[in-house]
């Protein structure tokens, strides 16, 4: 029973803090039958300033007041999913203390930074799992993928630009706008969304895959050290979208083509339009299934997950 993966879904628990309304992941996990809930209770945003100084700075017990209402039902799951972040260092403790049998699992969908090191997090009892595998091998972390779940209302769209950029800056802007230089030498139309950090400015996820679809391809720029794929990847995967990326590592991946690939600082940039305008290679679509929520969840078991 165990090593079922409804039965393990059942006993699963997914703590994330974020919009359920307009998070499309998070309605990927319901939507395949998994259990989620936003971490904290929605409150104003003074409260919220007091929050964080709670969440970061005072013992696991301070946190009950705050909490939604999941922490009522931790003695029904057997292992707990916390997505990594700044405020969730002491949860795995306040949980421990409720459900001393769990088994917790921290899961970095973004890489390390000085707030989220895993030495911060005060429960010794914890499995930290990452998607990126630099941090993997720097923090001597488990390694699962990342996933993608937004096939949902995709329709043929008329093509708009050869390229797409959306994204934070996160300290990304001089390369970005360097690539974008040297795409438009190369005759190429392209529309980039760079948002401040801290900007309040949000696009929905249904605005930003509209904008792939209007376009040929992607374009992934990650943050400095970082190894793992993002999200940008594997909507090109799943969208059938070329992709311009700086991530070197990608050539490892299963679903790498130099056909649908280009990789900044290793590929010329003379290919570019031709890769661009090139029919998508769809040999690799056999990976899709290696990257969708199921095959995600079941890594945290060890599951052979069968469509």
């Amino acid at each position: 029973m165990m090593n079922d993966i409804n039965w393990q879904k059942e006993k699963t628990l997914i703590l994330t803090q974020t919009d359920p309304n307009v998070d499309v992941m998070f309605k990927s996990w319901l939507k395949y039958g998994l259990h989620a809930d936003v971490i904290f209770k929605n409150i104003s945003k003074p409260l919220r300033a007091i929050r964080r100084v709670v969440a970061t700075n005072l013992p696991a017990n301070f946190l009950a007041g705050w909490l939604n209402d999941w922490k009522n039902e931790l003695d029904k799951y057997e292992t707990i999913i916390i997505h990594a972040s700044e405020l969730t260092s002491h949860l795995p403790t306040y949980i421990h203390q409720i459900n001393p049998q769990a088994r917790i699992i921290y899961w970095y969908w973004n890489p390390v930074n000085s707030h989220t090191l895993p030495s911060l997090v005060t429960d010794s009892d914890v499995e930290f799992w990452t998607f990126d595998k630099g941090d993997q091998g720097k923090y001597n972390m488990n390694f699962n993928i990342q996933y993608y779940s937004g096939m949902d209302n995709v329709k043929k769209t008329k093509l708009k630009n050869d390229i797409y950029f959306i994204g934070h800056d996160k300290g990304r802007k001089q390369e970005i706008d360097n690539i974008l230089e040297k795409v438009k030498a190369s005759n190429l139309k392209y529309r980039a969304d760079i948002l401040s950090d801290g900007s309040k400015n949000y696009i929905p996820y249904d605005t930003v895959k509209k904008r792939v679809l209007e376009s040929r391809a992607i374009l992934e720029v990650n943050q400095q050290g970082q190894k793992g794929y993002t999200l940008r990847a594997l909507e090109a995967l799943f969208l059938e979208k070329k992709l311009i990326t700086t991530n070197k590592s990608i050539i490892n991946e299963d679903f790498y083509s130099s056909n649908n690939i280009f990789v900044v600082d290793v590929d010329d940039w003379e290919r570019l339009p031709i890769i661009i305008k090139s029919p998508y290679y769809k040999k690799v679509n056999r990976f899709k299934n290696e990257y969708d929520v199921n095959k995600w969840f079941s890594n945290f078991f060890r599951l052979e997950f069968t469509l």
